[in-house]
């Protein structure tokens, strides 16, 4: 289960974030597996991550995120994230 915290949730797979003080909704779609990816993507903004987690170990594999604002994008969804984020990240 991939589980984001203090998040606004609208209906079961959009949220949104603020970020630098523009609300982006974001899309979730979840492929599971062993290793889970998840992608992220912004429906009003050009904005897309990919994750990798590992829910054997409930742990971050892997974060990429591209388009508007990608490095402030990357550091808010891991501090959203409720799993274990290796330092690497």
């Amino acid at each position: 289960m991939i589980v984001f915290k203090d998040v606004q949730w609208i209906g079961e797979d959009k949220f949104k974030l603020t970020i630098n003080g523009i609300e982006v909704t974001y899309k979730v779609e979840v492929k599971p597996g062993v290793i889970t990816s998840v992608i992220i993507k912004g429906l009003n903004y050009n904005s897309l991550c990919t994750l990798d987690i590992d829910t054997r170990k409930n742990r971050l594999l892997s974060l990429q995120c591209i388009g508007f604002e990608k490095d402030v994008v990357k550091k808010i969804i891991i501090s959203k994230l409720a799993v274990q984020i290796p330092p690497s990240l």
